[in-house]
């Protein structure tokens, strides 16, 4: 069953899956499985994520990977921060999407467009005072996160990717591989996150409709050779299967295509997925971090951008320096 992406070979990635285990997540359509058969009903057809063996964290008011950037004003820099103008997200290009807007007041109205993949916002509040239109608004900032930290909460480290991949090597081993589960498993794959040593060579097993896969996944800046698609298909002999997957940062060379051309005309079914198909793949395995305004947190923003008070903007078209 084809996933929805290009393989490096031009071919669909199918009949991926996995075997069972601790780790165990899963999904069931219409509903997310902890893999022992329960579900939690979700819409038909509405895709989910699932964030692994830890939870991304609190949603909503908590900005998680994002804080407050500059406050800009209009009228006091001359000219719109372009960062305000773009269509789409500054960190990870994927199209904003407007969460609508708010009064705030009888003076002042909100307005919020975010980023549906990785999580990027920015927040703008328009007033009119003695006819004078006037703007301010404040960015989301990207926190610094130490990616080598394997307690960094995974849904939290998959948005921090996506908006900063070229920092990907530098994701640790270990939560590198749990990234990689959490991207199959919200594709619809039972995946399973092997021990990081004595794994014989498989970093992953998924499943699905009855079939099992071994995916090893290896965060290097180096292209991956034909020796190491043989490693693999040698760790698939080693756990009796037929199907596997070699997830990479980086690149494979053409010889290691040609040994995966080479093996399929046997019983060894081999896809490839380089550093730009994985970014792909992170990017459709989220959700939306905010629905609508109510899920902002707009007050935070009012804080930072001091417009808590009524007398703000009267006290700021009073300043002689504005």
């Amino acid at each position: 069953m084809a996933i929805g992406v290009i393989g490096v070979c031009g071919e669909p990635l199918t009949r991926i899956a996995a075997g069972s285990g601790r780790h165990v997540v899963g999904w069931h359509v219409g509903g997310l499985s902890d893999g022992g058969g329960s579900s939690n009903a979700l819409p038909q057809g509405r895709c989910s994520r699932i964030a692994g063996v830890r939870a991304s964290g609190a949603k909503g008011k908590d900005m998680s990977i994002w804080s407050h950037d500059e406050v800009f004003s209009a009228k006091r820099a001359g000219i719109w921060d372009p960062r305000f103008e773009t269509k789409q997200c500054i960190h990870c290009k994927s199209t904003l999407r407007s969460l609508g807007s708010t009064e705030i007041g009888h003076r002042s109205s909100a307005y919020v467009e975010a980023c549906p993949v990785c999580g990027w916002w920015r927040y703008r509040e328009a007033a009119k005072e003695r006819g004078i239109p006037t703007v301010w608004g404040t960015l989301g900032g990207l926190r610094e996160l130490d990616m080598e930290d394997v307690s960094v909460p995974l849904g939290e480290a998959m948005r921090y990717l996506i908006a900063r991949y070229e920092e990907r090597n530098g994701l640790s081993p270990k939560l590198f591989e749990e990234v990689v589960g959490s991207v199959f498993a919200s594709l619809g794959f039972v995946t399973e996150v092997t021990a990081y040593s004595g794994d014989g060579g498989i970093d992953i097993f998924m499943r699905r409709n009855d079939v099992t896969i071994g995916v090893q996944v290896k965060r290097t800046k180096n292209s991956v050779e034909a020796e190491q698609i043989r490693a693999l298909v040698g760790a698939l002999v080693l756990h009796g299967l037929t199907d596997g997957v070699f997830v990479t940062t980086s690149r494979f060379r053409s010889g290691a295509q040609e040994h995966v051309e080479r093996y399929a005309s046997g019983k060894y079914l081999i896809e490839l997925v380089d550093a730009e198909h994985l970014f792909e793949l992170l990017k459709i395995s989220q959700r939306p971090m905010y629905r609508d305004m109510n899920d902002f947190p707009v007050d935070s923003c009012r804080s930072r951008l001091g417009l808590l008070s009524a007398d703000f903007v009267e006290d700021m078209l009073a300043d002689p320096d504005f």
